[in-house]
């Protein structure tokens, strides 16, 4: 039941064999003064884990907003292809070699042309890692 004590070194097997200590022979930490450390790491590991909910809760909250805003911008969007006639894309080639990504400059470009108001670099701000 010896155990080495903190801060022992293992490189030597025989200075390590004199410097065990029996902790059956020590006296017991003072609870008077392992209950305010306790309660204090308590106290500051529960403030951290709040403020990181918090922080989180937030950033979630921010994207659920910004994916309800694509939600209705898409269903406007669809309405608009619904409205169109049938037959107006039956011709319709696209070169997708020539396609663009969409970036922030393309969406906002685009919702001008289309007579859309909103700002798409704070949503293309969120869709990029951080």
């Amino acid at each position: 039941d010896n155990v080495n004590p903190p801060g022992a070194s293992n490189a030597n097997p025989d200075a390590q064999a004199s410097q065990t200590v029996n902790y059956k022979n020590q006296n017991s930490i003072n609870i008077d003064q392992s209950v305010p450390l306790i309660n204090q790491f308590i106290n500051s590991t529960t403030h951290l884990l709040n403020q990181f909910s918090d922080l989180y809760e937030s950033k979630i909250f921010e994207i659920d907003h910004y994916l309800d805003d694509i939600e209705a911008t898409l269903s406007i969007y669809e309405e608009k292809m619904n409205s169109l006639p049938q037959n107006l894309f039956d011709n319709l080639q696209v070169d997708y070699q020539k396609a663009v990504m969409p970036t922030t400059v393309n969406l906002n470009q685009h919702n001008e042309q289309m007579n859309m108001t909103g700002d798409t670099t704070m949503m293309m701000s969120m869709m990029s890692p951080v």
